[in-house]
């Protein structure tokens, strides 16, 4: 079955442009390891925090890298889309 068109531009070892949702927010002093994303912080239909990352990654190990930092702040991650690949 053929994979849809936008899936198929995504390549490992190149850079894309991310958005990552997570539930909570983020310290001020954590923010400078999240490989430079720029970060906002927006309340959801329930009255909780949601932290909204978006920045350009190099590639698919340094996004693997910022999901990694996120669990190791016991975020739970809502949604993650390339929203630009290549």
């Amino acid at each position: 079955m053929p994979r849809p068109a936008k899936l198929a531009q995504i390549k490992m070892k190149e850079p894309g442009t991310y958005k990552i949702v997570v539930s909570g927010p983020i310290s001020p002093a954590l923010r400078n390891s999240l490989a430079g994303m720029s970060v906002s912080e927006t309340i959801d239909g329930h009255g909780q925090i949601q932290t909204i990352l978006v920045g350009r990654l190099q590639d698919q190990a340094e996004l693997a890298g910022v999901m990694n930092t996120l669990f190791e702040m016991q975020l739970p991650i809502i949604s993650t889309t390339c929203l630009e690949p290549g």
